[in-house]
């Protein structure tokens, strides 16, 4: 497993980082990172939106990245009139993503398939409250720290539910912080030590 840079992805006071971003106090964010193509869940992202901006207009949803659905995406967003709720920013610099997920109410990441998502791992060393697909990777991380909700990435009148409401749980600082502990490039290194170890001890 990657370890993730605990500098970099931190808890930061969510006001400042609004005023970061260009995000008025009373507006309400949520955030994707990755990559914009098939198999995350982003074509059913943006009817989620549809259907959020019907019972909210307060809600934005910042997505961080680039890939071949961009412009079929940002086609869709304009024929469901989300041009001032989904907001396409493209690739940015890694160190300007903290203060997207510190400003956000929280990630939003409904992918299909992946391994352990590192944005669900960065999201959560931030703090930030997590609305990620129930598959292995994000279940794995949940077991560690569970600060948000896992859903079927099928199921989506539950995440519409889930977003409308946005009920965020307390951060719970004593678990933040072994989470912290648990996901450093040290802690990283150690494991693919014990287990390069163990490949050798085998071939032996």
């Amino acid at each position: 497993p990657n370890g993730i840079d605990m500098k970099l992805f931190r808890k930061m006071d969510q006001k400042i980082c609004k005023k970061r971003i260009g995000l008025q106090d009373n507006q309400h964010a949520l955030v994707y990172v990755g990559r914009l193509v098939d198999d995350k869940g982003l074509e059913m992202l943006m009817q989620i939106m549809y259907e959020v901006r019907k019972r909210r207009k307060d809600v934005k949803c910042y997505l961080i990245g680039s890939g071949r659905l961009e412009v079929v995406l940002k086609k869709t967003a304009k024929a469901l009139q989300l041009q001032d709720s989904a907001i396409f920013l493209g690739s940015i610099p890694q160190k300007e993503i903290p203060y997207f997920l510190n400003a956000a109410d929280a990630l939003v990441f409904p992918s299909l398939r992946e391994g352990r998502p590192n944005t669900v791992a960065e999201a959560l060393a931030c703090g930030t409250y997590v609305i990620a697909s129930d598959i292995p990777g994000c279940r794995e991380l949940f077991e560690l720290f569970p600060h948000g909700i896992l859903l079927s990435p099928q199921d989506k009148a539950k995440w519409i539910k889930v977003i409308v409401a946005l009920q965020k749980e307390k951060l719970d600082k004593r678990k933040h912080e072994i989470f912290r502990k648990e996901l450093t490039w040290e802690k990283s290194a150690e494991e693919y030590e014990v287990l390069y170890k163990k490949i050798i001890s085998v071939q032996q």
